[in-house]
């Protein structure tokens, strides 16, 4: 019904709710480590899981660091691919 409204892919729906299901599990478990790692693996930041969990910035990222939770950065190639024509 959303698709058929508002034409946006099945794929990005599915995206989205996926991350609204996390805000709410990440509202429900308030500094649980299994949470935060999930979230944080989504790309969700420090500042808007405090806000979730009604603490601070700081008190969200001592947790990370007392449990060893680093940010983590990887390369993306984004050079087309060989062989690849766009028309």
């Amino acid at each position: 019904l959303i698709h058929d409204i508002t034409k946006i892919t099945p794929f990005f729906l599915e995206a989205i709710k996926h991350i609204i299901d996390m805000e709410s599990t990440l509202k429900e478990n308030a500094f649980d480590l299994n949470t935060l790692k999930a979230a944080k693996k989504m790309g969700f930041s420090d500042k808007y899981i405090a806000k979730l969990w009604k603490c601070t910035e700081k008190e969200v990222c001592t947790f990370r660091k007392e449990n060893k939770i680093y940010p983590n950065y990887r390369m993306i190639n984004t050079a087309p691919v060989e062989n690849e024509r766009y028309v």
